[in-house]
C-alpha cells in the first residue's frame, strides 16, 4: 500500500524515461482489461526513448507521467492531428494508473496535465474513446468536462467478445460563429454510366497521376482538411505507394478513363485494417472527381471494396473522416449501409469557418 504522504509529481516524459515508461505500461496493462497487451507494442519498447524525443522535437505528442519516489505509477498519451487544419485537435490515446495508486485523484491530474499541454498550443478540442464498461474511466472523464458524442459498436475484440467504445470530447474554447455551409452541387449531366471506365490496382508509376488527382480533389472540395501543399511530392508518393502495396492488409483501387498517355484517374478507394484488437476494422474512403459524379463510379468502387473486405476477414467498415457539410458524400455512405456513429461538432477550422466531423460505420455479417 503506497504511503499517503508520498508526493506524486505530474510531468512530461523525457527521452530518458523510455525504459521506465515501458516497464510501467507493462505493469499497468496487466492490472486492467481496458488498455493494451505487451504483445501489441511492436517496436515501441526498443524505440520508446527515440520516439519521445522525436515527438517533443516536432511538438506533435506528449506522454504525461505520474511519478512517486522516482517510480512511474501512471501515464497519459496524447497527440495532435497530423494536418494543419487538424492541429487544433488533441486525441488522448491511453490513460493508465497502477491499481494501488487509484482513488487519489492522480487520473484527474494527468488529464489536467494533458489539457495544459494542449492549451499552450492553442488547441481547441480534446477527444478520446473509452470502453462503455470502464465505469471508473467514464466517471473521471465526465468529471473533467468530457461529453459523449457517440458510440462505436464492435469497436474491439476482447477475450473473444465484442466491446463498444464511447467517443467523448471536451471543447477548450468556443468554436467559430461562422460555420462552413453545406456543399451539395448537382452532378454534371454526362449520362455515360461506366462506359470507358477501367478499374485497376495502382502501380508505382501512377504516382504523378495520383498526385494530380489529389490536387484536383482538394480544389473541388471546400471541406477538405488537407492543404494542397501537404500532398506528398511525386517521389515521396511513389515510395509510400510501393510500401503500402506490399502490405496485404491495405488496398487501393483506381477508376480511370482514357488509354496510354491520355489515361486519367477519376476516382479511387483506399482502405486499411487496424492493428491488434482492431484488426477486424477496415478504415476506408472513396473519392471521385466531380466530372465523374452521377456515373456509378463510387458505387462500383464500393462494391469491389466490400467484396475485398469480406474476403480478407473484415467485421466492420469505418469511414472515420467524413465532414457533415459534405452532404453528397454523407448520403452516398448512408445508401451503402453506413450509419452515423459519432458527430463531432466544430471539429476543425477552415479559413475561419468551423466544420463538423462524422464517423460512420457499417457492420458486416
Amino acid at each position: 500500500m503506497p504511503d499517503p504522504a508520498v508526493d506524486v509529481a505530474i510531468r512530461e516524459a523525457a527521452p530518458e524515461d523510455g525504459p521506465a515508461l515501458v516497464a510501467a505500461m507493462t505493469a499497468i496493462d496487466a492490472e486492467t482489461e481496458f488498455l493494451g497487451r505487451p504483445d501489441e507494442y511492436g517496436d515501441w519498447p526498443a524505440q520508446a526513448g527515440k520516439r519521445l524525443g522525436l515527438w517533443r522535437e516536432r511538438d506533435v505528442g506528449v506522454y504525461v507521467l505520474a511519478v512517486a519516489d522516482g517510480e512511474i505509477v501512471g501515464f497519459l498519451s496524447a497527440f495532435r492531428g497530423g494536418l494543419r487544419r487538424a492541429a487544433g485537435v488533441v486525441s488522448i490515446f491511453k490513460v493508465g494508473l497502477r491499481t494501488a495508486w487509484r482513488g487519489r485523484g492522480i487520473g484527474g491530474r494527468l488529464l489536467e496535465g494533458a489539457e495544459a499541454w494542449a492549451r499552450a498550443r492553442d488547441v481547441h478540442r480534446l477527444e478520446l474513446r473509452v470502453d462503455e464498461e470502464n465505469t471508473r474511466g467514464l466517471a473521471l472523464y465526465r468529471r473533467k468536462g468530457f461529453q459523449l458524442e457517440g458510440s462505436i459498436p464492435r469497436s474491439i475484440e476482447q477475450d473473444g467478445r465484442w466491446c463498444t467504445h464511447l467517443w467523448m470530447a471536451k471543447p477548450l474554447r468556443a468554436s467559430a460563429d461562422a460555420i462552413l455551409p453545406d456543399f451539395d452541387p448537382p452532378p454534371p449531366a454526362t449520362g455515360r454510366g461506366l462506359d470507358g471506365i477501367v478499374f485497376r490496382r495502382p502501380r508505382a508509376e501512377d504516382a504523378a497521376a495520383l498526385r494530380t488527382w489529389e490536387l484536383r480533389l482538394l480544389a473541388e472540395a471546400p471541406w477538405a482538411l488537407q492543404h494542397a501543399d501537404e500532398v506528398l511530392a511525386e517521389e515521396m508518393l511513389r515510395k509510400d505507394l510501393v510500401r503500402r502495396l506490399a502490405d496485404p492488409r491495405w488496398t487501393m483501387l483506381l477508376a480511370t478513363t482514357g488509354e496510354g498517355a491520355g489515361e486519367r484517374i477519376l476516382g479511387a478507394v483506399r482502405a486499411g485494417f487496424g492493428e491488434f484488437r482492431m484488426r477486424h476494422d477496415l478504415d476506408c474512403g472513396i473519392s471521385v472527381l466531380r466530372e465523374g459524379w452521377g456515373r456509378g463510379i463510387g458505387r462500383a468502387l464500393a462494391s469491389r471494396l466490400v467484396r475485398w473486405a469480406g474476403e480478407n476477414g473484415a467485421r466492420r467498415l469505418t469511414a472515420s473522416f467524413v465532414t457533415r457539410q459534405n452532404r453528397r458524400g454523407v448520403r452516398f455512405a448512408e445508401r451503402l449501409g453506413f450509419q452515423r456513429e459519432v458527430l463531432m461538432p466544430g471539429w476543425a477550422m477552415i479559413d475561419g469557418q468551423s466544420i463538423d466531423r462524422l464517423r460512420l460505420g457499417k457492420l458486416m455479417d
